[in-house]
């Protein structure tokens, strides 16, 4: 299902847009307002650029991705609803940071768009990739229709890449989804064909910051006296609030769009625990009862694993490294790796955006030097990427390999 067309705030004739060059210094931190991820011609060269309108209606500023830090405020704290068809968020009531896809004063709003490309100049859709995520959690962007339908555009939880088709024209916003607290790297690729039958394509990575962390690092911050309090959180299909700070904060839900969910407990500070679950009036109660640490943050409890909502505190990033290209033999998929932590390693196989085959997990200690497992399918001649997730406790990394199966 092709995602929904949003309609521009002004005309292009009266914005007034802003090519900004590569910075030479800090990042600039993107928190609050409107940003596309666009893809546009510059120079003739198809590339994949931040659209920067959060100087209000009518300003526009085309950054590079390299320039360029989202950050996820606190106030985009939520948990997962209780709602089937949200499971692949993570349990009910686990934490949630949340970039809705109908927008709310205080939180960042991203979306994407083809607007600036022509049918003269792109012949037919433009593929928009998501290859690869670093970070402490587990990322997902998904559409919600009018009747509770879910669209997932990318999801982590079963393995990248994830790819959709972007007709030209389209200006749409989604519900963009973390499971943890810490710094994240998308990595996106785009492709798109010109009339004259000549690919073009171009890659970049994004960094995202979520939740109290400082927004151009993803470091945790460290807490002041008093004790956390509750969170409320509120509004139709908004997101719940978090609650943080002596006598506890409130949250601000969204209107309409994303899913409801309950309060997040806050920071816990000099050692005490947080505040206790916040209750929405679309979602579901917050759990409470988080642990305080010395200058730390409180948790919600939630369940461990892979998916958003997963973890309540940030962890250190598991190492991973690949060598090598992938071997396949047989139904026997070899692939070169290092791992800092004894891991549980799952290896699937994807062609054209979907998970053709898969083999068992396997526990691979810091020694190993490869992984090998079975796959439940041959695979044909052509083409593949291989997905490598590996998961030790609380923390996760992924990566993607090409994979070329010849004739036999």
């Amino acid at each position: 299902m092709s995602a929904r067309a949003v309609s521009a705030a002004m005309g292009a004739a009266l914005a007034v847009s802003i090519a900004v060059p590569a910075a030479s210094g800090a990042a600039v931190v993107l928190d609050d307002g409107h940003v596309d991820v666009a893809a546009r011609l510059v120079g003739g060269a198809l590339r994949l650029q931040v659209k920067d309108g959060t100087a209000g209606a009518g300003s526009v500023i085309w950054r590079d991705p390299a320039d360029v830090v989202l950050h996820a405020r606190p106030a985009s704290a939520t948990t997962v609803p209780s709602a089937a068809a949200m499971g692949f968020l993570g349990a009910p009531g686990a934490p949630l940071w949340l970039l809705p896809q109908v927008q709310r004063a205080g939180v960042l709003w991203p979306g994407w768009n083809t607007e600036q490309l022509t049918s003269a100049e792109v012949a037919g859709a433009v593929r928009w990739t998501l290859t690869g995520v670093e970070g402490p959690g587990a990322f997902a962007l998904f559409t919600t229709g009018a009747f509770g339908t879910v669209d997932k555009l990318f999801d982590t939880s079963d393995g990248l890449p994830d790819a959709r088709a972007i007709p030209l024209g389209t200006h749409a916003h989604g519900n963009w989804a973390f499971g943890a607290e810490g710094r994240y790297v998308l990595s996106f690729e785009i492709r798109a064909r010109r009339p004259s039958g000549e690919t073009i394509a171009d890659a970049r990575t994004i960094a995202v910051t979520v939740g109290a962390v400082d927004p151009a690092t993803g470091t945790p911050l460290g807490g002041g006296g008093g004790s956390g309090g509750g969170g409320s959180g509120g509004g139709a299909g908004g997101g719940g609030g978090s609650g943080g700070g002596a006598g506890g904060g409130t949250g601000g839900g969204g209107a309409g769009g994303g899913p409801g969910g309950g309060g997040s407990s806050g920071p816990g500070r000099n050692g005490s625990g947080g505040g206790g679950g916040g209750s929405s009036r679309t979602g579901q109660n917050g759990s409470g009862a988080g642990r305080g640490t010395t200058g730390g943050r409180a948790g919600s409890d939630g369940r461990a694993g892979g998916r958003p909502g997963a973890r309540t505190r940030r962890a250190a990033r598991l190492r991973l490294a690949t060598t090598g290209r992938p071997r396949l033999r047989g139904r026997v998929l070899r692939v070169g790796l290092r791992v800092g932590a004894r891991s549980r390693v799952r290896l699937s196989v994807r062609r054209g955006g979907r998970v053709v085959a898969r083999g068992p997990v396997r526990v691979v200690g810091p020694r190993a030097r490869a992984v090998r497992t079975r796959l439940d399918r041959r695979l044909g001649p052509g083409s593949y990427r291989v997905r490598v997730v590996a998961r030790a406790g609380s923390r996760s990394a992924s990566t993607t390999l090409a994979l070329r199966v010849g004739r036999r």
